[in-house]
């Protein structure tokens, strides 16, 4: 007859073999992205087109996913959804996910909303929300924010990709700078400026301030012969500041909007110096901060 302990003993011998023999579970977001001016993967924008629309377009957005040789192992995704609304609507819509393609280890699906349901120059919010079958811990996941700045973030937590939306309309589209400077601009040459002008998109048709894809705007310079650094108006290191701001608009044809130039003006920039700079927009709404992307190798003067 067994005693009490000995009892005690086989049933803890017992309970260690089967948590050992038991697999561990866990969760795991899914290594997966929206970049919307992403070109590598498909050969085209993961939004597609990526700004160049006005209020008649279909917009096709994709979602990429790193289906296999993940540290936790295969992902399989089920399906999921894209998530989208005007940001003067209280109320969220939907498109069910299609897949696309297998391209490698990678795999990518995509579905897109019409542009007509939306104002004139409004500002279109949208995430992503891909399914899994919860094979090695995937967990269903949310795609959200970070959009052309900084590529995409994930959550499992519907409202934090709600708060945190992909943007249309309220963030630089492009930044064109190509050396636009001119040295002591005015009469007065003896304060040595330098006025940098930028070209960007967009502003609405309209030409509303409401309208401006950018709303704020920066040149970050040094004179010491360092690399400019900083983001949104605060420069790091030696950096100093200047404000940019709205000059004027330019029509252009894209169904976007048009051009908007800012103009800035680094003041008292001392001579015989090698200064270096560079130039950025961003709109307050997201802060999104994007730089003079064109030809930026002479931004030395």
């Amino acid at each position: 007859m067994k005693t009490p302990n000995r009892i005690l003993a086989a049933l803890l011998v017992a309970l260690a073999f089967l948590f050992a023999a038991t697999p561990a579970t866990f969760a795991v977001l899914a290594s997966c992205w929206h970049i919307p001016d992403n070109t590598s993967d498909l050969g085209f924008h993961m939004r597609n087109p990526q700004f160049e629309f006005g209020t008649t377009n279909t917009v096709t957005v994709y979602s990429g996913l790193q289906k296999f040789n993940n540290s936790f192992g295969t992902a399989n995704q089920t399906g999921g959804w894209l998530v989208f609304k005007g940001a003067n609507s209280v109320t969220w819509s939907s498109n069910a996910l299609n897949f696309c393609l297998n391209t490698g280890q990678n795999q990518f699906w995509s579905n897109n909303f019409s542009t007509t349901i939306f104002g004139t120059n409004e500002v279109i919010q949208y995430y992503l929300y891909l399914t899994f079958d919860g094979v090695n811990g995937v967990v269903n996941t949310y795609l959200y924010g970070g959009g052309d700045a900084g590529g995409s973030q994930t959550t499992a937590t519907q409202s934090t990709a709600q708060a945190s939306p992909f943007t249309v309309r309220n963030r630089p589209a492009w930044l064109y700078h190509n050396g636009n400077r001119v040295i002591n601009p005015g009469s007065d040459a003896s304060h040595n400026n330098i006025e940098c002008a930028v070209k960007s998109g967009y502003i609405g048709k309209d030409d509303t301030a409401a309208s401006r894809y950018a709303d704020n705007g920066r040149i970050y310079f040094t004179t010491d012969g360092s690399s400019p650094a900083g983001a949104l108006g605060v420069g790091s290191g030696t950096t100093q500041i200047a404000p940019l701001t709205f000059d004027h608009r330019e029509n252009d044809p894209s169904p976007a909007g048009n051009a908007m130039w800012w103009k800035g003006t680094i003041s008292n920039a001392p001579t015989f110096t090698t200064i270096k700079y560079k130039i950025s927009l961003w709109h307050s709404a997201n802060n999104e901060e994007k730089f003079a992307d064109y030809n930026t190798s002479t931004n030395n003067t």
